[in-house]
């Protein structure tokens, strides 16, 4: 069995098709808004592999305060059920960021350029 957090998102989306079509069809589908709500450990329970491609908005102060959290409890139950855990999220997030700030200081030049 092979689950992945935050399927509804544009990764979780993605991977499951690749992994339906080319690799297995024991997939386990977990997203924010489910419609049967299970907690972190059991929506791992029986993984062999999970992939962790959760996302939350693009705001800052949200992933400060609750990105860690839901990060430490991934991680916790991938122990106790012993899951290999693939982490698909990071990157994306930091180039998105890296891009965001790129155009916010371009925006900052072309002020200052005008003044």
């Amino acid at each position: 069995m092979q689950t992945i957090l935050g399927s509804n998102g544009q990764i979780g989306h993605e991977l499951a098709k690749e992994l339906y079509k080319n690799y297995t069809k024991e997939i386990r589908l977990v997203s924010r808004k489910p419609q049967k709500i299970h907690d972190t450990n059991n929506a791992i329970s029986g993984s062999d592999i999970v992939y962790f491609t959760v996302g939350l908005p693009m705001d800052s102060e949200m992933w400060m305060k609750q990105f860690s959290k839901i990060l430490d409890n991934v991680i916790e139950a991938c122990k106790i059920h012993r899951s290999k855990l693939v982490f698909l999220i990071i990157l994306i997030c930091i180039l998105k960021l890296q891009l965001f700030n790129l155009k916010i200081q371009f925006l900052v030049q072309v002020v200052k350029n005008h003044l």
